[in-house]
């Protein structure tokens, strides 16, 4: 696993946990356009991952959001990007399949998590 920086114009250069990316590795910022999904492990950044984070990431039209929350052992998905928030939130708690809201057939299993 490497560490990215995603380019969001206009002052923003979020590193994200885990990120989806239709670009192939190479130098350099992850172009916005191509990200399909930013992924925040929160232990102890909750508050910061649900609040400006996914603000930033809602303002740079990123289709699909997700926070997996250590203390609370789910998963908080956020898509449907609009001005500066998601209009669809969900939560799913540990042990279940998380689907994407997105992408169509593509979900992770959360039972080891559990």
């Amino acid at each position: 696993m490497i560490e990215a920086t995603v380019a969001m114009p206009p002052h923003n250069a979020p590193e994200p946990d885990l990120l989806l990316t239709r670009e192939p590795d190479g130098e350099g910022p992850v172009p916005l356009a191509s990200v399909a999904r930013v992924i925040e492990i929160a232990d102890t950044t909750l508050s910061n991952d649900l609040g400006i984070k996914a603000e930033v990431c809602a303002r740079g039209g990123v289709p699909e959001y997700w926070v997996v929350d250590i203390a609370g052992r789910l998963v908080v998905r956020m898509w449907s990007a609009a001005e500066d928030a998601y209009a669809q939130r969900d939560e799913c708690a540990f042990g279940a399949r998380v689907e994407s809201a997105t992408i169509a057939g593509l979900g992770v299993e959360t039972a080891a998590l559990n």
